[in-house]
């Protein structure tokens, strides 16, 4: 996603690593110290979703990112691009429910959510 402000080199380096190495980064920024280590972990946060189609870690970039938007001021330089960011997220997750209820529907059964997450078909999400 353009709008995050992350240097291109740890992207390239991001895109490469496994989910599981993923994950691992993330949890060194649960707590972070800065807006960019907020950042960082929104991003990771969705690119483990990405990757793995994992709903959880969707939501849980969603909702950093919709904390971290709550105490910007209307007035910081920021403003609009982390707001951009939640928006963003938020349709990742319209997306991502409405093909899982697709693919209940098309397979005919009425298991819950966890378990369309567990079938395995890839998101190709815009």
């Amino acid at each position: 996603m353009e709008e995050f402000h992350i240097d291109a080199e740890l992207l390239s380096t991001f895109h490469e690593a496994s989910e599981e190495d993923l994950r691992a980064l993330a949890e060194l920024y649960e707590d972070p110290a800065n807006d960019g280590q907020i950042e960082l972990y929104i991003y990771l946060c969705f690119l483990i979703f990405r990757k793995s189609r994992n709903t959880q870690s969707l939501e849980q970039a969603i909702q950093r990112a919709e904390g971290w938007a709550a105490v910007t001021a209307a007035s910081h330089p920021d403003h609009n691009r982390r707001h951009s960011i939640m928006e963003t997220l938020a349709v990742w997750r319209h997306q991502s429910r409405a093909i899982e209820e697709d693919i209940l529907a098309v397979v005919g059964s009425s298991e819950s959510r966890d378990s369309a997450a567990k079938l395995n078909f890839p998101l190709q999400l815009a």
